[in-house]
């Protein structure tokens, strides 16, 4: 019977969208760089501390997460909104991970954005926080966003000979003998030598054929 009470309905729908920066082939060493971009769909502001995880996944060792100081303050893989998210895209955020020595498979890194906890419900919440190694095109959710990489086995391998005539091609073996027992050590691009999962350096020796190869 007050007709002075009025009732305001507050909705607002947080959405991430997460993009590979990082061109491939990829390799066990790469570090790659993900973009991700929340959003509110609105129509009211989502309150300052919201945020943004990412969940790297198997077979990657998370560097760095961050974004704009004035808009978030970032620990380890969670950047957290110092200010108000009103309807529109929200600040990007940068990932850097690095694909784990000896991986091979497919490498699925996943994000996803929350509400801050002080937040009424959003229309379409997140529900169960996304996990390790999840599929976020399972979920009903558009809070969660994933990108994919696949690492594939590579093969680096040909024959040491004595190049007598100096031209860069292998002659008849009986010009140009290969020669067997010749440590071959593998590098990156960056002249670094290339790790094994234990850390070593990763190396090989010539066959009784002068054949050496790196798989």
């Amino acid at each position: 019977d007050d007709p002075k009470i009025d009732a305001g309905l507050v909705k607002y729908n947080l959405t991430l969208a997460k993009t590979l920066v990082t061109a491939g082939p990829y390799y066990p060493g790469l570090t790659v760089t993900y973009t991700l971009i929340p959003s509110n769909d609105g129509p009211a502001d989502a309150l300052a501390g919201w945020s943004v995880t990412d969940v790297v996944p198997t077979g990657m060792t998370f560097v760095s997460m961050t974004g704009d100081s004035a808009a978030y303050t970032c620990a380890a893989n969670v950047c957290t909104s110092l200010v108000a998210l009103p309807k529109g895209a929200g600040a990007p955020i940068t990932v850097t991970a690095t694909i784990d020595a000896g991986f091979i498979g497919k490498a699925n890194n996943v994000a996803y954005v929350s509400p801050d906890g002080d937040d009424v419900p959003e229309t379409n919440p997140l529900g169960e926080p996304v996990v390790k190694d999840g599929d976020t095109d399972a979920t009903p959710t558009d809070n969660d966003d994933q990108q994919s990489l696949e690492v594939l086995p590579v093969s680096i391998g040909d024959y040491v000979w004595y190049d007598r005539n100096r031209d860069g091609q292998q002659g008849a073996p009986a010009d140009e003998p290969v020669v067997p027992g010749v440590v071959v050590n593998l590098y990156d691009a960056a002249g670094n030598p290339v790790l094994d999962a234990d850390g070593n350096p990763v190396t090989t020796t010539t066959d009784e054929n002068g054949f050496y190869s790196f798989v």
